[in-house]
């Protein structure tokens, strides 16, 4: 008798469990993000969409306009432009005192936010922020926000960008030195890869970068939040080493003293310390970073080489098809043999001309837009005075 009530409860007990097992069974793939349909083999599962949208693109359009492009079709859920947050976050004391710290607050809309209205492309991939406040030429913003697609898979984004500056000036190339030595004689000298520019117009250099095509994307220079004048000489540090090594935003030219500074115009120094092009065949480009269209570039090589190749080709041509160069021939590349010793650099033949008819009013810049080999010579540097 206790053996049949025995082995009765133990058949109810797998009965129970059975129907516990066959009801998880659909909840879970009643909540799966798969679906299902019939074909001539049997059943087949389909997966659907799980990807998150990614951001492709932010472009600051004029002071108060923003635009994003997306990878698909996204809705808006909240977004908030704020003044960016620089140094480290507070948090851990500000949780202590029970006070929201910096870097939460100013993410929520607590720190100075900019209020925004939003439009959207037809096709919901670009959305375009409309700022109420006008952002600040120099000054560093950015905007957080979460977006959606279609599928519910949703997008947390916090991207950092400076206020537009509506007066970036044209600049000229003047010379490179496109090499580096550290010691001689094993004396540290540190001499320093450099680009000497000209300013051909009344402006604030937010905005510009300067870059060479073979390291375009690792080591770019953003020139900082500086106001220059029409004729002035720039010299663009391009790699930081040893002492004295500042960057001159204000009116004081003297505070700058590594080897090749110049005590009677600006210096500015990029904070990379390493390698930042190829030495021998490059390619020096500056941009505006707005529109992306090329202020300047300068193709110069060895000339043991047949033909550019890789992001020197694409740039090469890009310098064509806006006028700079008539040909991507390695034949219409400044000379680059400067040698180890750095008793040469690259420099434009006519630059001192160039900068006293650009005084006098009488340069007309479409002049001397089109680069060609026999514009450059290789001979003794001579950073900041042409």
């Amino acid at each position: 008798m206790k053996f049949h009530i025995f082995k009765k409860n133990i058949l109810s007990f797998s009965w129970i469990l059975l129907q516990a097992v066959l009801i998880s069974a659909i909840t879970v793939f009643s909540v799966l993000p798969v679906s299902c349909k019939v074909s001539t083999e049997g059943i087949e599962l389909a997966s659907g969409d799980y990807d998150s949208p990614t951001l492709k693109e932010l472009k600051v359009i004029d002071e108060k306009t923003l635009e994003i492009e997306f990878s698909e079709w996204v809705r808006i859920r909240s977004v908030v432009v704020s003044p960016y947050i620089e140094g480290v976050s507070d948090s851990y004391e500000r949780s202590i005192s029970k006070d929201l710290a910096r870097a939460i607050a100013g993410a929520s809309g607590q720190n100075g936010a900019i209020r925004c209205s939003i439009e959207t492309s037809d096709d919901g991939r670009k959305v375009t922020f409309l700022m109420e406040d006008s952002t600040v030429v120099g000054k560093k913003y950015e905007i957080l926000g979460i977006v959606e697609d279609s599928h519910g898979n949703s997008l947390t984004f916090c991207v950092p960008f400076n206020g537009f500056n509506p007066c970036i000036p044209n600049v000229l190339i003047t010379e490179i030195q496109p090499k580096y030595k550290g010691t001689e004689n094993k004396v540290p000298v540190y001499k320093c890869e450099y680009a000497e520019l000209l300013v051909l117009e009344d402006g604030n250099l937010a905005g510009l970068e300067i870059f060479f095509a073979s390291y375009e994307s690792k080591c770019r220079f953003i020139f900082p939040a500086v106001d220059v004048k029409k004729g002035e000489v720039i010299i663009v540090h391009l790699r930081t080493a040893g002492d004295g090594c500042i960057s001159e935003t204000g009116d004081d030219f003297t505070e700058s003293t590594r080897t090749f500074s110049n005590s009677n115009v600006r210096d500015i120094w990029s904070e990379n310390k390493s390698k930042c092009l190829n030495s021998d065949n490059d390619i020096l480009i500056v941009r505006n970073i707005v529109n992306q269209k090329i202020v300047d570039g300068v193709m110069f090589s060895n000339k043991k080489i047949d033909e550019w190749e890789g992001n020197e080709l694409s740039f090469a041509q890009l310098l064509v098809d806006e006028g700079f160069y008539d040909s991507i021939d390695i034949d219409n590349s400044a000379e680059s043999n400067v040698g180890t010793s750095l008793k040469k650099s690259i420099h434009r033949k006519n630059a001192k001309v160039l900068r006293e008819k650009l005084l006098e009013g009488e340069l007309n810049i479409e002049e001397f837009k089109l680069q060609k080999s026999s514009n450059w010579i290789c001979t003794e540097p001579s950073p900041g005075d042409l």
